[in-house]
């Protein structure tokens, strides 16, 4: 009886450093992978500031040569 307690509380040891294995795998993945997403992030901050610089510039160029052929109505 002892010794099946014995041998059932090692298996459960085994279980468990192999889980803790697992998790510390799978949280060096996650912080591989949340450096590049915020590498991501930054890039797409970036371009959606300099997109809707040119956008607005381009709209405002737009409105002033339409007030300007219309008289600057």
């Amino acid at each position: 009886m002892v010794d099946d307690v014995s041998y059932q509380l090692g298996e459960i040891k085994g279980l468990l450093h192999g889980i803790s294995n697992n998790v510390t795998e799978l949280s060096g993945k996650v912080d591989g992978m949340d450096s590049r997403l915020r590498n991501v992030e930054k890039r797409a901050a970036i371009n959606g500031a300099i997109s809707g610089g040119v956008i607005s510039a381009t709209i405002a160029g737009v409105i002033a040569g339409f007030k300007a052929s219309t008289g600057g109505v």
